[in-house]
């Protein structure tokens, strides 16, 4: 969303959906390649001596102990980029007026 607000996308013909859409095509497999393989490259060249300190904040456990799962976490993250790529999909395959579209960009907040 910064990436967004500082290229102005969401004025004149570029909109947010199409900006998300190209993000995730470039920086997802920038991020395999920056993540896993690189890690993987750097990890035996790379030593850091981690504070006693540290560790056992890390290792304390919290009075919490019901966590919410993975899927409903992964759905609170990603349930708005769906909408908002949902509601560019329905902009470019809909004619105006048609009431899936309409649907769709109310469910979007477009």
């Amino acid at each position: 969303m910064a990436a967004i607000g500082v290229f102005e996308a969401n004025v004149g013909k570029t909109d947010v959906g199409k900006t998300i859409f190209y993000s995730v095509l470039i920086g997802l497999p920038i991020a395999i390649i920056a993540g896993p393989i690189f890690g993987k490259f750097i990890a035996g060249r790379v030593c850091v001596p981690v504070p006693d300190g540290i560790a056992s904040q890390l290792t304390h456990e919290s009075g919490r102990k019901s966590m919410p799962g993975f899927a409903l976490t992964i759905l609170t993250i990603l349930l708005p980029v769906l909408l908002m790529l949902s509601a560019t999909i329905a902009d470019i395959t809909l004619v105006a007026g048609h009431p899936a579209r309409e649907w769709i960009d109310l469910l979007a907040v477009h």
